[in-house]
Order: C-alpha cells, then sequence, then structure tokens
C-alpha cells in the first residue's frame, strides 16, 4: 500500500474511518430525535470536565473510566477492542 509504516497508515486510515462515521451518520441519524447528549463527547468536542459531568447526569458511576473506555474505542487500530454492552449495563446503576 506504499506506506512508509503502521503509524502512517493508521493516520490515513482514521482519516477514512471518520469520514465514513461522518456519511453514515448523516444518512441513518434521526433528525426528529435530536442530538444525543454524548455526541460531543464521542466527537471530542468537550474537555473531561464537561463529559464527567454529562456522564454523570446520566447515571454512570465511575465516568473518568467510561470516557476511558470511549476513547480507547475511538482511536483503537481494530475496533475488536471495543465490546457491545450487556443488557444490565445499559441500566445507569450499572454503568460504568
Amino acid at each position: 500500500m506504499d506506506f512508509a509504516d503502521w503509524a502512517a497508515l493508521l493516520a490515513v486510515l482514521n482519516d477514512h474511518r471518520r469520514k465514513v462515521g461522518q456519511h453514515f451518520e448523516a444518512v441513518f441519524s434521526d433528525p426528529e430525535a435530536g442530538e444525543h447528549p454524548l455526541t460531543g463527547l464521542w466527537l471530542g468536542q468537550v474537555d473531561d470536565d464537561t463529559a464527567v459531568e454529562a456522564l454523570g447526569a446520566l447515571g454512570f458511576r465511575r465516568p473518568r473510566e467510561a470516557i476511558a473506555r470511549l476513547a480507547n474505542c475511538a482511536t483503537a487500530a481494530a475496533t475488536s477492542n471495543c465490546r457491545a454492552p450487556t443488557a444490565a449495563a445499559s441500566t445507569p446503576s450499572a454503568r460504568a
């Protein structure tokens, strides 16, 4: 693929992933539903203190840990590091 090293390939790959994600969101988002309260966090548009507040307001008991996990998923070279939440994790008392 003519990249100098893995880091160069990953930079280009992540840019493509970001663009695909934007297109996917534009096509499949529900304009009637409005923006999710954590969109800014996922897109890296809020600082850590604001993110901790937002997650706390949604019932997360360990918001800093959740932020770290989201950051790992957002930047992981392979999305296999991101596990689907279990049914129990979807309730506020069970969230990270």
